[in-house]
């Protein structure tokens, strides 16, 4: 091996003579028919034969790999985009459900626990910018009938009231809004309190329920329904549950935390009430 590092240019004379020399005697051989001949001949020449059709497949079978390695490319890169289009309509025929079922489910409403009333529905088009549920913009104003104090609500309960009226828009604060109180009912004890907005609670979607007496017997997971006090809110419409009753600083009163029973981070479309609501309860 030291030879060969040494003197390659030599190494290389050699190598190219023993070649020409293999060449012309296998050429020679290949004249000569005689068995002999033949048999040497072949004998010499078919280790080469084998390595270079072992180099010409392989070569062969790399080039139709990458070409078949493109065509399944090609393949996936279709199938990718077949499935961002299903999914695509997928997601689409399921906005669809749910925007029907909300609105069979404000019909319904309206058909029913509000028959005797004036109602409007509206959708919601833009939300608050600081806490983005405690107040919307709904796309019906005074043209349709909407006044201030209008009350709000879906088919799962109260969202709020109307704040600002436009010819063609409205503002409509909901009840975790720091501005909103409601007189509140709870409905299995009977006790009577008034649910506001608080700004400790409304980053989360809550509310609060004050002036609960020390020997109430309220408790957590209980229902709270407007109480039809005040003018603004309808008699029996669900307001929240209970969450957590908390302690005041004075000992003597508590308030509770409530968890309004309208989802108001998903909210789309509302009810919006155009009689006034005064001695108008919806289940007097």
């Amino acid at each position: 091996m030291d030879f060969f590092e040494k003197h390659k240019r030599l190494s290389v004379v050699i190598i190219s003579v023993l070649v020409v020399i293999f060449l012309m005697i296998a050429s020679a051989l290949a004249k000569d028919k005689s068995f002999i001949a033949k048999n040497v001949f072949n004998t010499l020449v078919t280790p080469v034969q084998e390595c270079v059709t072992t180099v010409t497949h392989g070569v062969g079978g790399f080039f139709e790999f990458i070409s078949e390695m493109k065509d399944y490319k090609a393949e996936n890169t279709r199938l990718a985009k077949q499935n961002a289009e299903l999914e695509r309509k997928y997601r689409g025929a399921q906005d669809y459900k749910a925007e029907n079922e909300r609105l069979l489910g404000l019909l319904d409403i309206k058909n029913n626990e509000f028959a005797p009333m004036n109602t409007t529905g509206a959708k919601i088009v833009g939300w608050g910018s600081d806490n983005w549920f405690n107040y919307y913009t709904i796309d019906k104003g005074s043209l349709d009938g909407i006044t201030k104090n209008s009350m709000v609500v879906t088919d799962e309960g109260l969202v709020g009231k109307v704040n600002e009226v436009g010819l063609n828009w409205s503002i409509v604060i909901t009840i975790i809004d720091a501005s909103s109180s409601v007189g509140a009912r709870v409905v299995r004890t009977g006790d009577v309190a008034l649910v506001v907005g608080d700004n400790a609670y409304e980053k989360n979607g809550l509310c609060k329920m004050t002036f609960i007496n020390k020997e109430s017997q309220i408790v957590v997971g209980d229902i709270v329904e407007t109480s039809g006090l005040g003018g603004v809110y309808a008699q029996g419409i669900a307001i929240g549950r209970v969450r957590d009753i908390v302690d005041d600083s004075t000992g003597v009163t508590r308030h509770a935390i409530i968890e309004p029973l309208v989802d108001l981070r998903s909210v789309h479309h509302v009810l919006v009430v155009l009689d006034s609501t005064q001695n108008n309860g919806v289940n007097e």
